[in-house]
């Protein structure tokens, strides 16, 4: 029967019980805390039930003043919406925080941005304003029978909002059922958006799933993947080298990836053969360089690799030899020399938004000082999302030219780099000279530009100290305002600007 019928009752007094063989009381004598996994499905029930009969959804609290052996179930309304509840920050105020389609400085979260309310919508009331917070509430209690509503405590009907869709109530995690939660965790695993998965639930299971919910169950699914890959590695650990555990970990998450790895010949490739000396063996004494491919269907492709002109495989050899050295492998180990990897959806964003690309090193990533090189693009929204990463142990020409004119196009297509236009680099000069040789044959339709922040910000650092004129200049101050507007007078030129040329008596615009 309806709850709210018994909350309305005038006999004070009666109690209307709930089945105790669906809602059993585990602890006799205990208050709500002590019966907790049946009070929280008693919950889940009747939330489920508000949400289905509209009006709005009933929230829980397990508390009923400080009496413990009853808790209510309150409107989801019952409470006011509160901008910040983070009693560590001050309340925000002022204008809301601009928001624009494109990514630029007018919603950069800087200054006063950071002081700004946010946008937001809320179906519950808002503080000063008309609205009124709804009063409906159940209260129930817990004896040693069984779980029970207490008439005539309590409101019967809402109030102060107008009657809610389904779509706009809160859809609580606990409401989710266990096989939409199932099916969201292995579209997660596959790498789904949230968009994707919120979609999914809508269609299948009829749960109307925001992305943020959906967010939280793709970080649950990674929890799950996580610790199944944690005990994979604990059972394998005596086994496994640190290469093996990186592929095991690209094999995990699904990723496509290209390794260019080190391979022992017959002969020990410490003692390397001295002019017109060969080796005893059929095969090089200094190995072989193996370029392993793995897409995303697992499958793995092996061919020994050539890196360009036979003086840049002899030094892709040398460094070879020496990795072997440093990290004591045997003789019957391979080695990586360098890595790049991609995950599904990094290569499908590649695909849909391969016009503009940016290429970053961050150095010394590893205890090894080996760097990290991003690939990034802009999506349709002007967010950056980085596509793929490279663990490179250096920055010498023959690691460039293997990552633009073979691991990028054998990852990402060699159609999609084609339709490549703008590349932006951070100025690495190996960089530079080996993105303009794949232009050529790779990035076909594309043309080369310098990132302007490594060419103001990091050239202002290394030829104009911060402290101009010393730390203890008197005018340090107007010396460091004037080295500001330098440096916006420097960015702004990177824009379509309009200048005056004065020639004698004439005058003309032009656009630079």
């Amino acid at each position: 029967m309806n709850l709210f019928d018994l909350t309305s009752r005038e006999e004070k007094g009666f109690v209307g019980r709930f089945d105790p063989t669906t809602y059993p009381v585990l602890v006799p004598d205990g208050t709500i805390q002590d019966n907790k996994q049946s009070w929280d499905k008693l919950c889940t029930d009747v939330m489920a039930a508000s949400k289905k009969s509209g009006g709005c959804t009933l929230v829980s609290s397990s508390k009923n003043g400080t009496n413990r052996y009853q808790g209510t179930l309150s409107c989801y309304r019952s409470r006011s919406y509160r901008e910040n509840s983070n009693k560590s920050r001050p309340k925000a105020g002022g204008e809301p925080r601009v928001s624009t389609f494109s990514r630029n400085k007018e919603n950069a979260r800087s200054d006063d941005g950071k002081k700004q309310v946010r946008r937001t919508s809320t179906s519950k009331a808002v503080p000063d304003s008309k609205e009124t917070t709804c009063k409906a509430k159940v209260v129930i209690g817990v004896d040693a029978k069984s779980f029970f509503v207490i008439c005539g405590l309590g409101k019967a009907t809402h109030e102060g909002h107008p009657p809610l869709k389904n779509g706009e109530m809160p859809n609580r995690k606990r409401l989710i059922p266990e096989e939409a939660k199932a099916e969201a965790k292995r579209m997660a695993n596959l790498g789904a958006r949230p968009g994707l998965v919120s979609k999914t639930m809508e269609r299948n299971f009829g749960n109307d799933l925001s992305r943020r919910q959906a967010s939280e169950l793709t970080k649950m699914a990674k929890v799950a993947s996580d610790e199944a890959e944690t005990k994979f590695l604990e059972e394998n650990e005596s086994r496994m080298s640190d290469q093996d555990r990186v592929l095991a970990h690209l094999n995990h998450v699904n990723a496509s990836y290209v390794a260019l790895l080190h391979k022992n010949g017959d002969c020990n490739p410490q003692l390397r053969p001295k002019k017109n000396q060969a080796c005893n063996s059929s095969s090089d004494a200094r190995g072989d360089l193996i370029l392993q491919m793995v897409d995303q269907t697992g499958e793995t492709t092996s061919v020994v690799e050539a890196t360009g002109t036979n003086e840049t495989n002899a030094e892709v050899m040398d460094y070879a030899l020496e990795a072997r050295d440093t990290v004591g492998a045997e003789e019957n180990q391979s080695v990586i020399v360098a890595l790049v990897w991609t995950l599904p959806e990094g290569r499908r964003m590649f695909q849909a938004f391969p016009e503009q690309l940016s290429v970053d090193g961050t150095h010394d990533t590893t205890d090894e000082e080996w760097d990290l090189l991003t690939l990034s693009l802009q999506d349709m929204n002007g967010q950056q999302e980085t596509v793929l990463r490279c663990w490179a142990p250096n920055n010498r020409n023959w690691l460039f030219q293997w990552l633009f004119q073979t691991s990028v196009p054998t990852l990402m297509g060699a159609e999609a780099c084609a339709r490549t236009r703008l590349i932006i680099c951070d100025g690495d000069p190996q960089e530079c000279a080996q993105l303009d040789a794949a232009i050529k044959s790779v990035f076909s339709g594309a043309m080369r530009r310098r990132c302007g922040w490594h060419i103001v910000d990091r050239g202002m650092n290394r030829h104009i100290n911060k402290n101009l004129g010393g730390a203890n200049h008197k005018n340090k101050v107007a010396i460091r305002k004037f080295v500001q507007e330098v440096r916006n007078w420097l960015y702004s030129l990177m824009k379509d600007i309009e200048t005056l040329h004065t020639t004698g008596p004439r005058q003309c615009y032009c656009s630079s």
